[in-house]
């Protein structure tokens, strides 16, 4: 996933169990991230990427996050669509982070949407009905803090920190809550906000945290519809139940911009702190309450 995670609980108990718990907790990064790398030929996601037109039998944890993603790119119009793949690729993200060998689109043009998936929930099947890159960058990484989390469920006091993601449960020895910084994108080393959150997961979506680098002042947040960079926002920090939810919002947000965002935000009864380009702050009203 191309960044450091870390996990704390408190108070351990009994060190053995914990660190088991906390073994097994890293373990669903490594599941998530083995079955959903793009860039790895062999992956789960990329094999089915590879499969246009035949329904393909697919892993309880794959048919999970897609269902979630189709379901998420319905409900933000396409502002998030798991096909973004080849529009990724086109753009210049198309290196391996590991061994930075280079993937190529599956389609000649990124024509594709969410739309031209199906999904059979009996059988546990899914159909490409057209030529398409699977991209799951968006809420794979949320998904696995969910999965760690809930390996920690006998430890009621946690803290996952995965890159901009985070799942806190309780609070930390002598406070009421996690403080949670938000970057502040003019200089990331310092934060805009500190927010007081409890058994939530926090994400942020940011244009200056990754580069394009094909385009100049390009970013990896695209609006699937254009395949260009979204300017809608420059951070999206989304307070949410789920990793993956936080994730899923934080991302659609940064297409959709501020008036649009705060409606589908409200919907999934999320808090979010939007930074539009020329800096200036939006936060719902629930933000500064340990929420959701």
């Amino acid at each position: 996933m191309d960044t450091g995670v870390t996990i704390e609980v408190w108070p351990p108990g009994d060190m053995g169990k914990a660190r088991e718990a906390i073994s097994r907790a890293f373990n669903w990064f490594h599941l998530v991230e083995t079955t959903c790398n793009r860039f790895d030929r062999d992956s789960e996601l990329a094999r089915l990427s590879a499969t246009v037109w035949v329904p393909v039998a697919v892993s309880p944890l794959l048919f999970r996050l897609l269902q979630f993603a189709i379901g998420m790119a319905e409900a933000s119009e396409g502002a998030f669509d798991p096909t973004v793949g080849d529009a990724m690729i086109r753009a210049g993200f198309r290196y391996g982070y590991r061994d930075g060998v280079e993937s190529s689109p599956q389609s000649r043009q990124a024509t594709a949407s969410y739309r031209d998936i199906s999904i059979d929930v009996p059988r546990r099947k899914v159909t490409l009905e057209t030529a398409m890159t699977l991209d799951l960058g968006a809420v794979a990484k949320g998904f696995a803090i969910d999965l760690a989390s809930e390996e920690l469920h006998k430890f009621p006091n946690h803290m996952i920190a995965a890159g901009g993601d985070l799942l806190v449960r309780g609070a930390p020895p002598g406070l009421p809550s996690w403080p949670i910084q938000v970057r502040d994108p003019r200089d990331p080393a310092t934060a805009c906000r500190v927010l007081e959150v409890r058994d939530a997961a926090v994400c942020t979506s940011g244009s200056y945290l990754r580069t394009q680098p094909d385009v100049a002042e390009g970013h990896h947040l695209l609006d699937p519809v254009t395949g260009q960079s979204a300017h809608g926002l420059i951070s999206a920090t989304v307070v949410a139940s789920s990793g993956m939810l936080a994730d899923a919002l934080a991302t659609a947000a940064c297409v959709l911009g501020p008036a649009r965002a705060l409606p589908l935000i409200a919907r999934y009864d999320a808090e979010a702190l939007l930074i539009d380009p020329s800096f200036e702050m939006t936060a719902t009203p629930g933000l500064d309450r340990s929420a959701p």
